[in-house]
């Protein structure tokens, strides 16, 4: 019976421990994050053509505030940001773009001139980035001026670290 009093008190003890480690939530007013990266450094909320880039480690921000035609918008499959701070999505709801969070700048991916185009996803290590183009305007079936969907498309990040565009081949008699 002692032997069970005493194991019981240690184990209430060691419990009691265990919950003095637990963090409590850090609260953001003003946001909610959508999106983080793998190893947990870097966040992001979006909203209504606005961006909010967060360094969690650092305890860094940058916001970015879309005008009337000019909206800043993040990839939606929940790996839009790498581990490096690569954070992809799209300017102006067509032009496929990535912020890099060291420098605050925004880059547009390269495209071609017609349709439109969005990155939504990249690799942890910011090697390859994903996404589509809305091929209303680059008809593949040159016969219908109507003929609207979305073809696949990656890019690659290049020594110099540029992106490379590269396109899924599909095969559109089947769609």
């Amino acid at each position: 019976m002692k032997k069970l009093l005493l194991l019981s008190a240690a184990a209430i003890a060691a419990a009691g421990a265990q919950a003095a480690d637990v963090k409590q939530p850090v609260g953001m007013p003003k946001t909610a994050i959508k999106q983080i990266s793998s190893n947990g450094r870097y966040a992001a909320s979006s909203l209504i053509g606005n961006v909010t880039a967060y360094d969690l480690q650092s305890n860094s921000e940058k916001a970015f505030e879309g005008a009337e035609y000019a909206t800043y918008a993040l990839g939606t499959a929940g790996m839009s940001i790498s581990d490096n701070g690569i954070f992809v999505g799209s300017l102006s709801e067509s032009e496929a773009a990535y912020l890099d969070f060291s420098t605050g700048q925004w880059t547009k991916l390269p495209t071609t001139t017609r349709g439109d185009f969005g990155a939504y996803a990249i690799t942890p290590d910011g090697s390859m980035i994903v996404g589509f183009i809305g091929n209303k305007s680059e008809n593949l079936d040159e016969n219908e001026e109507d003929n609207t969907y979305s073809i696949p498309v990656y890019w690659t990040r290049q020594a110099d670290g540029t992106y490379a565009k590269r396109y899924h081949t599909v095969d559109v008699s089947e769609l």
